[in-house]
């Protein structure tokens, strides 16, 4: 297996992000707003249920519209309220028509506050 650090090129921050890709729920969590912004759309839709409801729920206004447009189906159920709070204008409607309806009546709630 080829060593990451060396066939990986561009800057420190870019070299980290690219070879630390949560694998499991608890790295998730841990990861900094800036960290999960900067994770690519292919990356960002990778991500299980229960890796998506372990993101800080301050960081999910800094989340592309992209990023949230691939989340794969169910994973709108799995936000929590705080979570779902949080989503911007923007990053709604970009969201497809099947990850809309999949929002429960709680959450619904939690957007009004």
């Amino acid at each position: 297996m080829a060593d990451p650090v060396s066939s990986v090129s561009g800057s420190s921050t870019n070299l980290v992000l690219s070879t630390t890709l949560p694998v499991d729920t608890v790295d998730i969590a841990t990861l900094s707003s800036d960290e999960i912004k900067a994770l690519s759309t292919s990356e960002f839709s990778t991500l299980t249920t229960a890796q998506l409801a372990l993101i800080q729920p301050e960081s999910i206004p800094g989340l592309t519209s992209a990023q949230i447009a691939s989340m794969p189906t169910g994973s709108v159920a799995a936000l929590t309220n705080d979570q779902v709070s949080q989503l911007t204008t923007s990053q709604l409607t970009g969201l497809k028509t099947s990850l809309l309806q999949e929002f429960k009546p709680a959450q619904l709630q939690a957007m009004k506050t």
